[in-house]
This record gives structure tokens, C-alpha cells and sequence, in this order.
């Protein structure tokens, strides 16, 4: 559902003065805590060199959002990640419709740019894509990865009522199974990537992804009852992980990868610089920074006012921010109840990211099947009264 969202307060001074995109790129340095460069988003071919230039030879780019839900975000997103394509030689992304008209101008699969998953969710597709595999190499290790899987056939969703089970009754899990197919999946790799070089190594590795990431779900459900922070942590913790493996895949492959990731200001900033770090909880951006100091770079995105499209209405909200600013984040699912505890946390923006791309007005994202949940929007503040 399309909805309002809305602050007030800290970025109104700068960015007062809108482009015609509504939009204006600040590029922050991180020692000084300061704005050091500032430029408008015009929608000209050069409007991100002074960030092509920032990037230079990294090998990462972590690009964020602030809401999912925001249509502005992700054509930003798109114009940044075709130019380091064109320009710089990255070869894996997260976005489609350019991407496979680039792909298709090119025979040999070396050539093309992948488009990978990092997160744990879709754990029933992983489960498949292992079983489908190894119908097509080992018949007899399918049939015993349905029987292993199927333990999880009590549970008929994704996740949630399996973690509700195993709170209340932990010997009920699937944590053997799982693991057991991890390891079995394994001790044929040799063999099986004798028979048809690259494109085997290509087949094994989404298949041995998947049977990681199905073991990764379950222990994510599985300590969901922990607490937020514990689950948080085994999520980014992963979404790192999988990115690793995918580096290490591609170097071998290709010789030298460079990776550009989408997913939420949440995650791809560095959690050291706001006060979800403070109390236990890492990100994927802290960790890649950790990992690879030099070859990584996070863009962050902001925005002042507009509309988001989220699964629960959202309500404005008109805040004044303190020095130590609150960032508001959104995903998937918005919830006005849990608005503060949830929605809300203080960060040093300028230690977070390494670039900051804000949008004053944004719109909502078009989802690619609209509802009539959708397009009726959501209800006037007047509601139900007309008053």
C-alpha cells in the first residue's frame, strides 16, 4: 500500500532548493564528521562522476535505502550500477531489466554479469534447487535430500511457526537433517567436478549456496525466540558470508570480482556508528568494511518527505532531529505501533556510509503487480468521521 512518510529537521537547510529530480547528492567524510562535497542530481550522464571518483578501483559497493519501498532509491541504484559496469568492470549486481539487455549482447557466460541472493529468507526454494541438482547427478542423494527436507513438512511456512515449535519443544527441530545434507553434499564435489569442468564448479556452488543457506534458516528461525539481536546477528552474519563465498567463487573463476550489493541503509551501513551497535547488534557493512578496508564502499539513501509503499500503512510523522540523528528505516513490512522502538535509531550518519545520496521528495515504489490494496492507497486522515 502506497502511504505517507515524512521528518522534518536537519537536511530542510541544505536541500531546501530542489532539483529537478527533487533530489541532491552529499558525499560525507567520515573522519571529520562533515559535509565535504556536495553536488544536485539532474538526471545528466556525469551527475555521479565525483562518485565514480570516490569508488576508484574498490571491489565493493554497498548501496543502501532507507525505506523499501521508495521508487527513487532503486532508479538511482540502477543509474550507479550500470555506470560501474560500463566504466569499471563489475560483473555481479542485484537489478534486471538492463541487466539482461547487457547480458544478451554477449555468447560467452564468462562475459555476463550474475545477479545473486544474499539473505536467508525463501528457505522451501533453496531446499528445491538442492533436490533438483542432484536429481540431475545422483538420483539415489536426491531421494534422501527429500526425506531429510521433509522434515520440515510439519511446519507449512517459511519459518515462523517452525521457530514457534522449537521454543516450545527444541528436540522437534530439523538441525540434524539439515546439517547431515550439508556434509553429504560434499563428498561427491571432486567427482562431480570432473565431468564437465566450469559449468559443473557454476552448478555445484548455487547447489552447496542453497543447502548453506537452508541451514542458515533453519538455525535463524531456530533462535528467533532468543531475542532480536542474536537473530539480527545470524542474518547479516550470513547475507556476509554468502557475499565471501561469492568473491572467493568469481576470483577463481574470473580472476578478480567486483560485487555491487542492494539491501537496506540497515544493513549495508556500518552498525559501529549507531546505537544498534551500541547494544550487540552487527551488519553486513561492518563486516565487509572489516574485511576488506580498502576495497569497500557504502552509499547510504535518505529522504525527507513523500510516500512509501509498505505492506501496514504509515502514519506522518514530524519530528525535529537532535545532533545525534535518528535514522528511520522501513522494510518490507511497516508496523505504526512499533514505530519508535522499531522504526527509529540514532546514528553518526557521516561514520555510517561513505556517501550519502538523499531524495527530498520521493514516491512510492510501483510494485509489479498492483492490488486494489495498492492502488486504493491509504485511508484520509479523516477516517472513518470525514470531519
Amino acid at each position: 500500500m502506497a502511504a505517507e512518510v515524512g521528518t522534518s529537521g536537519w537536511l530542510t537547510a541544505v536541500a531546501a532548493r530542489n532539483a529537478p529530480w527533487d533530489m541532491t547528492t552529499f558525499t560525507w567524510t567520515r573522519q571529520a564528521g562533515r559535509i565535504d562535497a556536495m553536488a544536485e542530481i539532474l538526471g545528466s550522464r556525469d551527475d555521479y562522476d565525483g562518485l565514480m571518483e570516490m569508488i576508484g578501483t574498490r571491489r565493493i559497493v554497498l548501496m543502501g535505502e532507507a525505506t523499501h519501498g521508495t521508487h527513487e532509491f532503486y532508479r538511482e541504484r540502477a543509474r550507479i550500477t550500470a555506470r560501474l559496469i560500463e566504466e569499471t568492470g563489475f560483473d555481479v549486481v542485484t537489478f534486471l531489466h538492463w541487466l539482461r539487455q547487457r547480458n544478451d549482447a554477449y555468447r560467452d557466460m564468462r562475459d555476463k554479469v550474475g545477479f545473486f541472493g544474499l539473505d536467508l529468507y525463501g528457505m522451501r526454494a533453496a531446499m528445491e534447487a538442492v533436490i533438483d541438482y542432484l536429481d540431475g547427478v545422483d538420483p539415489l542423494a536426491a531421494a534422501l535430500a527429500r526425506e531429510r527436507y521433509g522434515c520440515f513438512d510439519d511446519f507449512p511456512d517459511d519459518g515462523g511457526r517452525y521457530g514457534h515449535a522449537i521454543r516450545h519443544d527444541p528436540l522437534a527441530g530439523c538441525e540434524d537433517e539439515v546439517v547431515a545434507q550439508l556434509i553429504d553434499l560434499h563428498r561427491p564435489k571432486a567427482q562431480l567436478l570432473t565431468q564437465d569442468g566450469w559449468l559443473a564448479e557454476e552448478d555445484f556452488f548455487f547447489a552447496e549456496q542453497n543447502a548453506r543457506l537452508v541451514l542458515s534458516a533453519e538455525r535463524y528461525y531456530r533462535h528467533m525466540c532468543h531475542g532480536q539481536v542474536v537473530s539480527w546477528n545470524m542474518r547479516d552474519r550470513h547475507m556476509a558470508n554468502t557475499l565471501e563465498s561469492l568473491l572467493v567463487h568469481l576470483n577463481r573463476e574470473q580472476g578478480h570480482a567486483k560485487v555491487v550489493v542492494w539491501a537496506h541503509n540497515s544493513h549495508v551501513g556500518d552498525a559501529r556508528a549507531t546505537e544498534l551497535g551500541r547494544r550487540g547488534e552487527l551488519t553486513l557493512g561492518q563486516v565487509v568494511r572489516q574485511r576488506h578496508p580498502r576495497d569497500a564502499f557504502s552509499i547510504g539513501f535518505t529522504t525527507h518527505h513523500g510516500r512509501v509503499t509498505a505492506a501496514i500503512p504509515t502514519e506522518r510523522n514530524r519530528l525535529r532531529l537532535p545532533t545525534n540523528l535518528l535514522q528511520r528505516a522501513i522494510g518490507v513490512v511497516y508496523r505504526p505501533e512499533t514505530e519508535r522502538t522499531r522504526h527509529w535509531f540514532h546514528a553518526d550518519i557521516a561514520r555510517e556510509f561513505d556517501a550519502i545520496i538523499h531524495v527530498d521528495e520521493s514516491s512510492a515504489l510501483s510494485p509489479l503487480k498492483r492490488t486494489p490494496i495498492w492502488e486504493a492507497g491509504e485511508p484520509e486522515e479523516t477516517f472513518p468521521t470525514g470531519l
